[in-house]
C-alpha cells in the first residue's frame, strides 16, 4: 500500500468519525462537498482545504474540537489543525459563489439575521437564496422507463427561460423512496449551476407552513411574502402536508400566482396526484394540473440493477454481477430499500472479513448469507 493510499484511507476514516460526531446533516452541509482532508504525519497535522473564506471561518469557529477529536480517535494522539482556503479542488464556480451560498447558511452571534424556516436564523440574503444542504444532482439520477418523463421534464424546467416557461408548474408524484426529493434538489442545483445569481429555494410543505405561521405570529408576514415572491425558483417537497391547512393553502396559492407572474418557476412533489390529495383546495388543484403532472413509478428490473451498481459505486465498493442480480431481485420496492440492503451487505461483509478490498462477491466469495440480503 502506498503512502498516498494510506493517507487517503486515514482521512476517509477521520471523515467518518467526524460525521458521527456532528451528525449527517451538519456534515453534509459543511464537509461533504466543501472540504478536502489531508494528513501529515511528522508532526501530526490535519489539513482541511475549503473553497472560500466564509466556510473556513465557520469551520474553524464551530468544528475545531470535533475535527481534532475525530483525528485523535483515529490516530491515537493529538494533532494540529490547519483550515485553509484553496478553491482549486472545488472548481471556480463554487469559489465564486461562496458569498451567495453563505447567504442562506445558519448563523449565530451578532451577524445581521432574519427569520428562516422552522425558527432557524439566516444571514440576510444578498443575491442567491440556495441552500448548501442540497445533496442531490440531476446528473446522478438513474434514468429508466419508470422515471424518464419526470427527469426530462426536470431538465426542461431549468433550461426554459422566463419567456418560454413551458415546464412550470411541474408536479411530480409517486410512492415513497422513488426519487422525488432527488429530482427536486437536482433541479435546484442545476438552476444554481446555470445561474449562480438565481434566487432558489428548496423547502418542504411542513417548513413552508411553519415559516408562514411564525411570520404571522411575529407580525413579519410582509417580510415572509417578499422573500418567497422574489424567488426565481421555488421547489416544495411533500406539498400534501398543507392539504388540511386552509390559511397556509391560501397563502401558498397567492405566492404561487405572484412568482409565476414574475416569470419564476415552481416545482412541487407529493406522494399522490393533486386531484387525489384530500382537503386540497380546488383552486390549488387547478393551478397544479395547469402545468405538467408526471408520475415516478417503481423501477423495473433493468433500472433496479443499474441503481444497485450506482449506489454501490457511491459507497466505493464493487459488486459481482451475481450480487447485483440478487439484490435487484430481492428489493422490488423503493430506492431506500436498495440502500438499506447495501448497507446491511457491506456491514456483514466487513464482519466476515469479505470485501475489505472493495470487491464484494468477487472470486466466488459469498457476501449474502443464504442468498437473502
Amino acid at each position: 500500500m502506498t503512502t498516498t493510499t494510506s493517507t487517503e484511507s486515514l482521512c476517509a476514516r477521520i471523515a467518518q468519525r467526524l460525521e458521527h460526531r456532528v451528525g449527517p446533516k451538519r456534515y453534509g452541509m459543511w464537509f461533504d462537498r466543501s472540504a478536502r482532508f489531508d494528513f501529515r504525519a511528522a508532526p501530526q497535522r490535519l489539513d482541511v482545504a475549503v473553497p472560500n473564506r466564509f466556510v473556513a471561518d465557520w469551520i474553524g469557529k464551530h468544528f475545531d474540537e470535533d475535527l481534532r477529536g475525530a483525528a485523535r480517535e483515529e490516530t491515537g494522539g493529538d494533532c494540529d489543525l490547519h483550515v485553509y482556503v484553496d478553491p482549486k479542488p472545488f472548481g471556480d464556480a463554487v469559489a465564486r459563489r461562496g458569498d451567495d451560498v453563505a447567504s442562506r447558511l445558519p448563523v449565530t452571534g451578532d451577524a445581521p439575521t432574519q427569520d428562516g424556516p422552522q425558527g432557524q436564523r439566516y444571514r440576510r440574503p444578498r443575491a442567491a437564496a440556495v441552500q448548501p444542504t442540497l445533496r442531490h444532482r440531476l446528473d446522478d439520477f438513474v434514468v429508466g422507463a419508470s422515471n424518464e418523463l419526470a427527469v426530462a421534464a426536470a431538465h426542461r424546467l431549468v433550461e426554459d427561460d422566463a419567456d418560454h416557461n413551458h415546464g412550470s408548474p411541474l408536479f411530480v408524484h409517486g410512492g415513497v423512496g422513488l426519487g422525488k426529493t432527488h429530482l427536486l434538489q437536482g433541479i435546484c442545483r442545476k438552476m444554481f449551476d446555470a445561474r449562480p445569481e438565481a434566487r432558489v429555494l428548496y423547502t418542504t410543505g411542513e417548513q413552508f407552513t411553519n415559516e408562514f405561521l411564525t411570520a404571522v405570529r411575529g407580525g413579519k408576514i410582509d417580510g415572509f411574502r417578499k422573500r418567497i415572491r422574489a424567488l426565481d425558483l421555488l421547489a416544495v417537497d411533500d406539498i400534501h402536508f398543507i392539504a388540511n391547512k386552509t390559511a397556509t393553502q391560501q397563502e401558498f396559492l397567492h405566492s404561487f400566482s405572484a412568482i409565476e407572474l414574475e416569470g419564476a418557476k415552481v416545482v412541487l412533489a407529493s406522494d399522490a396526484h393533486p386531484k387525489m390529495i384530500q382537503q386540497f383546495s380546488e383552486a390549488l388543484v387547478s393551478r397544479c394540473v395547469r402545468g405538467l403532472v408526471v408520475e415516478i413509478k417503481p423501477p423495473d428490473d433493468e433500472t433496479r440493477r443499474r441503481l444497485v451498481r450506482a449506489l454501490a459505486l457511491r459507497r466505493g465498493i464493487t459488486l459481482a454481477d451475481s450480487v447485483v442480480e440478487t439484490v435487484a431481485d430481492e428489493c422490488r420496492g423503493s430506492v431506500r430499500e436498495l440502500e438499506g440492503t447495501l448497507s446491511k451487505l457491506q456491514a456483514l461483509a466487513s464482519l466476515d472479513g469479505v470485501g475489505r478490498g472493495g470487491d464484494f462477491g468477487a472470486g466466488g466469495g459469498g457476501v449474502i448469507p443464504g442468498g437473502n440480503p
